[in-house]
């Protein structure tokens, strides 16, 4: 496999882990405010952030999919 490949492939896995991490720590700003417009800033941030953890996560199967080959 070529070693630029390779790169791409960290490259994902980390994105991944920090959107991973966004989503946690939205969801976790979102659970102790107890300002309603706040709360639902943050749940929307949330869903963002769960719709890149979707994109990079199918964007990770294809290349993993693609190195099995």
């Amino acid at each position: 496999m070529h070693h630029g490949f390779l790169s791409i492939i960290k490259m994902i896995e980390t994105d991944l882990e920090f959107e991973k991490d966004a989503v946690r720590i939205y969801n976790e700003f979102a659970e102790k405010v107890s300002d309603p417009q706040l709360k639902k800033l943050f749940i929307e941030f949330a869903k963002a952030e769960t719709g890149h953890v979707n994109g990079l996560q199918g964007y990770y199967n294809l290349s993993e999919m693609g190195s099995t080959k």
